[in-house]
């Protein structure tokens, strides 16, 4: 009696929900735990059914592990959420034999795991929300390093291009003789790119690099020049564009152009110039070939000028030349007289002087004339110039049966201009003009020449023609090089007037006559005042 008592506060005692059912399912005992749980006594429950009990189904749940030991006789365990009793329970059927081993039931207990549960559902979640997260930042990391690869191919690309850049200006710089430099004002250190070391026939190891070993590198009558453009470009904001010549270490001489831009801080102080070197040797060696190959030509297309004017200017050397021998001999003649007249002898002895300088003047002007030189602008009156012109070609007018008319303002500005060169272009004119009236009818056979001010302040020159005039369009060609309206000409002579005209900053052009003939028109500067 004492051991059943125990057994009953021992089973009743234990925090489980206990139940033995039969093998009808029926609730043979349950446990307080049990019972408090369905909200009735352990008596209450003895008699029905478990599953409706429990349950509330009229048949066993799937999951019933009393319904698999009645089918097998083992033990079965089962987890399982019970609403009637107000949680999850790990549910163990354990069986129950009489002493002949007969299954009588089981010993059914349920094990209250609600708060392990939710603290698996708790850890599920936070595994999960884990899990999310590291896919989510394992995608992040796969594109990441998919953009980080794809950055370090472009990089590498960039790079490449970059350096092929780099080889492509050093070539293009090379070919071009043009470099670069870059001089920190504030470090004063200079930076040259490789084409200048060639540039100056350097090595990078033999150059000093900053701006005073440069200044060593330019030939010393120009370094002031370079030392004052770069002293106005730091401090005065000047432009910096030069041209000035270097020496190399073996001696020789370069011509290069530089030019720079400044940088400045928000103080507007200088801190940085960035510049171009390029070597204009060659170019300035052809420059200087062709000046002297156009003084050349031009030279010759004055003796070709003059030539076309010998017959008549040997008429203007030895006309005073006979009338001096004659007056010579005249004197000698009044010499030999026992009295001879003093006053028939001064006014003879005048004459001669008169003509021999009528004579001096003449050959004084053909060698001006013909005399090379460079170029030399001085103060000219225009009209004056067109008139000595005129005097040196009246012989051959005449000849030709062609008459000059000047039609000149003669309150015009001086011109600044070098007259042999300017008597040249009015020359050439004059002869083509005549030239262009060898067909025409001699009473028709006039040259103008024409002087104005423009609106723009220049002097207009015009010589015009009656002559045949000249194609349309030869009118635009007639001032290149060996093109020429007449069948023996050289086609040089409009070309060397316009570039003498084109030196002088004026300009040279042609047009036809309404009626018959040609003018060719030329403007000059005015000299500024």
């Amino acid at each position: 009696m004492q051991k059943d008592e125990m057994w009953e506060r021992t089973f009743d005692a234990v925090p489980d929900l206990i139940m033995i059912l039969d093998n009808q399912h029926k609730i043979i005992r349950a446990n307080k735990a049990m019972a408090e749980r369905l909200g009735k006594s352990p008596k209450d429950l003895v008699g029905l059914t478990c599953y409706e009990t429990v349950h509330d189904t009229k048949e066993p749940p799937a999951f019933c592990p009393h319904a698999r030991l009645l089918n097998d006789g083992k033990e079965h365990s089962s987890d399982a959420y019970e609403e009637r009793l107000g949680g999850d329970f790990l549910i163990t059927v354990s069986p129950l034999h009489d002493s002949d081993g007969s299954l009588l039931g089981s010993v059914h207990v349920a094990r209250d795991i609600t708060d392990r549960v939710q603290m698996e559902q708790q850890l599920k979640e936070a595994h999960d929300k884990l899990e999310r997260k590291v896919q989510m930042r394992t995608k992040e990391l796969v594109i990441a390093n998919e953009q980080l690869l794809k950055e370090i191919e472009e990089r590498k690309r960039a790079e490449q291009d970059l350096k092929n850049r780099e080889q492509s200006l050093a070539e293009a710089q090379r070919i071009a003789h043009l470099g670069n430099w870059d001089w920190n004002i504030v470090t004063n250190e200079l930076y040259w790119s490789d084409e200048i070391y060639r540039i100056f026939g350097l090595a990078p190891q033999e150059f000093g690099a900053t701006y005073e070993a440069f200044l060593n590198s330019v030939h010393p009558d120009d370094r002031p020049l370079v030392e004052r453009s770069v002293d106005a470009a730091l401090y005065e904001g000047k432009s910096y564009s030069i041209d000035h010549r270097i020496v190399l270490p073996d001696g020789s001489e370069r011509i290069v152009h530089e030019q720079a831009e400044v940088t400045r801080d928000d103080s507007e102080q200088a801190i940085q110039m960035t510049g171009t070197v390029h070597d204009i040797t060659e170019r300035k060696n052809a420059e200087e070939d062709r000046r002297l190959l156009r003084e050349e030509l031009t030279h010759m297309s004055r003796i070709t000028t003059i030539g076309t004017l010998a017959g008549a200017l040997a008429h203007e050397i030895n006309q005073p030349l006979t009338a001096i021998m004659s007056n010579a001999q005249a004197a000698l003649r009044f010499l030999d007289a026992e009295k001879p007249n003093i006053d028939e002898l001064r006014e003879i002895l005048s004459d001669i002087t008169d003509d021999t300088i009528r004579s001096s003047d003449v050959i004084h002007q053909l060698r001006d004339f013909m005399k090379k030189g460079e170029i030399a602008l001085i103060p000219l009156n225009i009209n004056e110039t067109i008139k000595e012109v005129v005097n040196l070609t009246h012989r051959d007018a005449e000849s030709r049966h062609i008459s000059i008319r000047i039609d000149t303002n003669e309150d015009l500005p001086e011109v600044m201009g070098d007259k042999v060169q300017l008597q040249q272009v009015i020359l050439n004119l004059v002869i083509n003009g005549f030239d262009a009236m060898m067909y025409q009818d001699a009473d028709s056979r006039e040259l103008v020449i024409q002087t104005e001010q423009d609106e723009d302040n220049s002097i207009h020159i015009a010589v015009q023609d009656t002559g045949m005039g000249i194609e349309e369009e030869k009118l635009e060609q007639i001032f290149e090089p060996f093109v020429s309206t007449k069948p023996e000409g050289m086609g040089l002579g409009l070309s060397i007037n316009q570039y003498i005209i084109n030196a002088h900053n004026g300009h040279m052009w042609a047009t036809n006559n309404p009626d018959h003939g040609a003018t060719v028109h030329f403007t000059l500067p005015v000299k500024k005042t």
